[in-house]
């Protein structure tokens, strides 16, 4: 299959691969020491596992505002896999400055490992030919959001391959012929418990495991079906059981998250201003500036338009496009299996942007990631199908890869 790829394909893809790890160890050695974005918060709690042996808390009567660290960070409420599957590493040095370069290396590596996950999610959609939809999902991963977010210290990684990882296994168990789904169905179950015990964010990916669980009943109509996703249900239970026994303990709740709002409302909602649905637009427009760029350069769109120019167009070619393309022609969704490929975003789009309402809680774009591989092999789908013209995939990669190489250039030159 690949032998049959161009050159000119294979070498944007090794291009695409050698920025990425180049880009990812330059973030590991010269980012900021300690990212605004929580970074310090998830090292106390990754820290507190390593030298206590033991989950660090909330602490439940602490004063509302005050933020603390150690073994009472206020990242204590989030699901605790990362920072059990981190906390071994830290055993490598006692040096503060030494951890915290092998987390974030730690992180680079979740994102080769997630790289390699969206070959395996591309090979999966597309066995005849995967490099060129393969190429338009490493965009991806070329943006300066994504790559700070995987390597600076947080659980952000290792939920979003988790993801990538359950919508593959997920695909498979749509597309297995009639009886043979059950392994696929139980191992998609197993994934996605392990990425909920890892950030409990990834809920939207639930209704996608329900979707195509409600097709392999409909095709299947036997009786071992609905028995795997009985098993499915049992699966997330025992995973997650443990941790929610923990937060009843301590919290008498399954989760800590309303004592965390609680400690955090005066720093993160201080106006208490109360969000409608009138909001919604712009918290959309908030989550697309922050999926291209890392919070903690978005203050450089303010210094000029160029910033905001190539945000506006990588929009435009990497969504508004595949979207119109869809729209056009609809029958382009059942083709290789495009609407499976564009569902995640959509129903995690509107989870956040509702829960953003409801709660009054600011979310972020980064939660998105898991499902951003999967929605741009769906873009590759609505181009590939919506243009007669042959080359419109080439050029829409050539744009999409361009425009992340402008934001780098533009905003990393500034920062670095």
């Amino acid at each position: 299959m690949l032998g049959e790829e161009s050159a000119l394909l294979k070498g944007i893809v090794v291009t695409q691969l050698v920025v990425v790890v180049a880009l990812g160890i330059l973030t590991i050695t010269s980012f900021e020491i300690w990212a605004p974005l929580d970074e310090h918060a998830h090292y106390d709690y990754v820290q507190t596992i390593a030298d206590h042996y033991r989950l660090p808390t909330l602490r439940a009567h602490g004063r509302p505002g005050h933020l603390e660290g150690g073994i009472h960070t206020y990242e204590a409420f989030q699901p605790p896999l990362y920072y059990l599957a981190a906390a071994p590493l830290m055993q490598l040095s006692h040096v503060r400055h030494t951890r915290i370069l092998i987390l974030r290396t730690f992180g680079l590596l979740l994102l080769l490992a997630a790289v390699a996950a969206t070959w395996w999610l591309a090979v999966v959609a597309f066995a005849d030919r995967p490099l060129m939809p393969f190429a338009f999902a490493l965009t991806f991963f070329l943006l300066p959001g994504v790559i700070i977010r995987f390597v600076t210290i947080s659980y952000q990684p290792l939920a979003t391959l988790l993801s990538i990882v359950f919508l593959a296994l997920a695909l498979k168990a749509d597309r297995a012929p009639r009886g043979e789904a059950g392994r696929w169905l139980l191992g998609a179950a197993v994934v996605l418990a392990l990425a909920l015990l890892t950030s409990l964010v990834v809920l939207p990916l639930a209704f996608v495991f329900a979707v195509v669980a409600a097709r392999r009943l409909w095709r299947d109509r036997d009786r071992r079906t609905p028995l795997v996703l009985a098993a499915c249900a049992l699966i997330g239970v025992v995973l997650l059981g443990p941790w929610l026994a923990f937060n009843e303990a301590h919290y008498d709740s399954l989760t800590p998250f309303a004592t965390a709002r609680r400690l955090q409302q005066p720093v993160i909602n201080p106006n208490e201003h109360n969000s409608t649905l009138g909001d919604a637009p712009s918290i959309a427009r908030g989550y697309v500036r922050e999926t291209f760029l890392p919070n903690e350069w978005v203050v450089f769109v303010l210094d000029g338009y160029s910033l905001d120019v190539v945000i506006a167009l990588l929009l435009v070619v990497l969504v508004v496009l595949p979207v119109v393309l869809v729209v056009v022609r609809p029958r382009t969704l059942v083709r290789d299996s495009a609407w499976f490929l564009a569902l995640p975003l959509v129903v995690s789009l509107v989870f956040l942007v509702a829960t953003t309402i409801n709660a009054n809680w600011p979310t972020f774009a980064r939660y998105l990631y898991g499902a951003g591989p999967a929605w741009l092999l769906f873009a590759f789908v609505a181009v590939r199908h919506g243009f007669a013209y042959r080359a419109a995939p080439m050029t829409v990669l050539v744009l999409a890869a361009a425009g992340a190489g402008c934001l780098w250039v533009d905003a990393g030159l500034r920062y670095f």
